[in-house]
């Protein structure tokens, strides 16, 4: 699961700085090739561009010279120590259609985007974007949110499980983001607590100590089965009516600094229990999200 062909998109906006700065630091560690990569509409519009919020807007010439001399500056500043970059102008009108076909036509390993939350914060225009890469990507997606010091990413990981084959891919990509660390990599299901009624005390589930056993030896066998002693895992059992919100709630109490998870882009058809979470973690996860679309489906 080594990275070698990476895209990192800029909106120009401070969320896609760190994208940059993560998709550098990934692959300066796996010696990856960057395809930094502005997706532009070329259409006359009334006032300024969105995803140039400082540019003037001119001729469509004249406007692809100064969004290239941006991109530059971008790549200057935030990949001078990667060694393989490629810059790409993309004219299209959604920048989340055409950076999912980039990705499919350069075969790419990994996509970074950024990403703002929705609660209290406006949005940049990769940040509106970026659940949408991340359920249609042909590859996995690292929806970027600050990280205080990159040179540690990925730092402390945790990893979700439903028991699925397409969550064990995402604990499998964990892994491999792990490999070489000194710290523990947390696996994690979220069992759903019984709804309480207003001013009940809280009631346990039915046979809670059968369910939790059974969930207990169902991660121990998702531990050895993926991991196999490749990297320090601990297995931790969450409970909660809201899988997103408790996935969340650990990520925020335990400092994690990338929480992976895998996804799915299935419209109109009943998707895995963590694809139906994905969209709710992007916007409301304290640290860097990392998603997996593996291509079997349940």
């Amino acid at each position: 699961m080594k990275p070698n062909t990476i895209i990192v998109a800029t909106d120009f906006s401070e969320v896609s700085r760190e994208a940059l700065r993560l998709a550098g630091r990934v692959a300066s560690r796996h010696d990856a090739r960057v395809w930094l990569v502005h997706v532009y509409d070329p259409a006359p519009v009334v006032g300024p561009r969105p995803t140039v919020e400082h540019l003037e807007v001119g001729a469509s010439d004249d406007l692809s010279q100064q969004i290239e001399s941006e991109v530059e500056q971008r790549r200057a500043e935030l990949l001078g120590d990667v060694e393989d970059v490629v810059c790409r102008l993309e004219r299209h009108p959604s920048p989340a259609q055409r950076i999912v076909a980039l990705a499919a036509e350069l075969e790419a390993d990994l996509v970074v985007v950024g990403c703002h939350g929705r609660t209290g914060l406006p949005r940049a225009v990769l940040g509106s974007v970026a659940e949408q890469v991340a359920r249609h990507a042909p590859c996995p997606v690292l929806v970027a949110r600050d990280v205080s010091d990159v040179t540690a990413f990925p730092g402390a990981m945790a990893v979700c499980t439903d028991f699925t084959e397409a969550s064990g891919a995402a604990v499998d990509l964990a892994a491999s983001y792990a490999k070489g660390s000194d710290r523990t990599l947390a696996i994690l299901h979220v069992y759903p607590a019984e709804p309480e009624e207003p001013g009940a005390p809280p009631a346990d589930p039915p046979n809670v100590d059968e369910a939790f056993a059974q969930l207990r030896a169902k991660l121990q066998a998702t531990y050895q089965q993926r991991l196999g002693g490749r990297v320090a895992a601990e297995a931790h059992l969450l409970t909660g009516d809201d899988v997103a919100a408790a996935l969340c709630r650990y990520a925020a109490d335990h400092h994690v600094d990338l929480l992976v998870l895998a996804t799915r882009a299935r419209s109109g058809v009943s998707r895995a229990l963590l694809g139906s979470v994905t969209d709710s973690v992007l916007r409301h996860a304290p640290c860097s999200v990392l998603t997996t679309q593996p291509a079997t489906s349940d």
